[in-house]
């Protein structure tokens, strides 16, 4: 694997080159899409619900915010550079975490997908859990179906038109964290975060000794 040297690249600052983007309201965009068809796909009554196409967007959508943070701090560092100051990290943390309270889940799913190890950031003992959610009618015909040679028939033709939940448990105090609630959160909260920042970084700065 080709690994960059100390020699910075002559495009470092010219990303959008390679991946169309340009700075952080470009990749709330991407954000933006990601949680809308996750919500799309959650709510469509016409289709069974896609999970696996849940559990990519839900994905896409913590890779997202993740990258979102990490674009908006080089943003608010190289406009300290340009007035020779530096950022005040545990201010700009500070603020993150105002908009994203959630960010650490986002980070330790982004980071496990990218380095096939579990990564929990902070957020702790972290695990997702996919519950069927069969109806009392539909639990009812399943029972009734038990041990006969129709059951797994039945089963995959119910399961088509089952719902389900996708849930974050945190072991260590029981806390629960809905998919849903969680993909939309990474949205709303990373467009409070821009408007919020709105390219004024002045209050991150460092103060002058």
């Amino acid at each position: 694997m080709a690994r960059r040297g100390r020699e910075q690249h002559p495009w470092t600052n010219q990303p959008g080159r390679l991946v169309i983007h340009d700075n952080p309201y470009d990749i709330l965009a991407k954000l933006n899409w990601e949680a809308n068809e996750f919500e799309l796909k959650r709510a469509d009554p016409e289709k069974p619900i896609d999970v696996d196409g849940m559990v990519y967007l839900l994905q896409n959508a913590c890779i997202s915010t993740a990258s979102l943070v990490e674009w908006l701090e080089k943003a608010a560092h190289a406009e300290a550079r340009s007035q020779g100051r530096q950022i005040d990290i545990a201010l700009f943390d500070k603020e993150v975490l105002t908009w994203l309270p959630d960010l650490a889940l986002a980070r330790a799913i982004a980071n496990t997908f990218k380095h096939a190890t579990y990564r929990d950031e902070g957020w702790g003992d972290a695990e997702v859990r996919l519950e069927v959610l069969f109806s009392a009618e539909q639990l009812q015909r399943l029972k009734v179906a038990e041990g006969t040679e129709g059951f797994a028939a039945l089963y995959e033709e119910e399961a088509a038109e089952v719902d389900f939940a996708l849930t974050f448990v945190r072991n260590h105090d029981k806390h629960q964290l809905a998919a849903g609630v969680f993909v939309v959160g990474l949205a709303h909260g990373g467009l409070r975060l821009l408007d919020h920042t709105f390219q004024e970084f002045d209050r991150f700065f460092a103060s002058k000794t």
